[in-house]
C-alpha cells in the first residue's frame, strides 16, 4: 500500500537542547487518518542536527552530547576519546553542564564515528 506524503516547511524540530528548524519535513498519512514520520526521516533530520552541531563555533552543551551519543551509538569512552579526553573528565563535565569549549569539541568534526548517524 502506498502512503501519501505530506510537507510540513519550517516544521520546530525540538531536540538536543535546542529547537531546530527543518525547512522541509516529509510526512505520511497512515491508513487510519493519522500523521506520522518515517524512520528514513527521523534520520535524515538528526543526520542535519549532527552536522549543524559538529560544524558549529559554539561550545557543546550536554544535551548535545546527549544527543552525538544516542544518535551515533557512540559510548562515553568514545566521545571523551574523540575530545581528547579521559571519560572521568567527561564525566565530571556532563554532571556540571558547562559547555565544552569549541576547540576541544572541533575533533568531533572529522571523527567519522561521530558525524555519521548510526543506520
Amino acid at each position: 500500500m502506498k502512503l501519501k506524503t505530506l510537507t510540513e516547511r519550517n516544521y520546530s524540530y525540538h531536540e538536543a537542547g535546542r529547537i531546530w528548524v527543518v525547512p522541509e519535513l516529509r510526512l505520511v498519512e497512515l491508513p487510519d487518518g493519522s500523521i506520522g514520520i518515517s524512520q528514513a526521516e527521523i534520520t535524515r533530520v538528526h543526520r542535519a542536527i549532527v552536522n549543524e552541531i559538529c560544524g558549529s563555533p559554539e561550545p557543546l552543551t550536554a544535551e548535545e552530547i546527549e544527543f552525538l551519543c544516542a544518535t551515533c551509538a557512540a559510548n562515553y569512552s568514545e566521545v571523551a576519546s574523540a575530545l581528547g579526553m579521559h571519560r572521568s573528565a567527561l564525566t565530571r563535565w556532563r554532571s556540571s553542564s558547562v559547555p565544552v569549549r569549541r576547540a576541544t569539541s572541533s575533533a568531533l568534526s572529522p571523527n567519522p564515528r561521530l558525524t555519521e548517524p548510526a543506520r
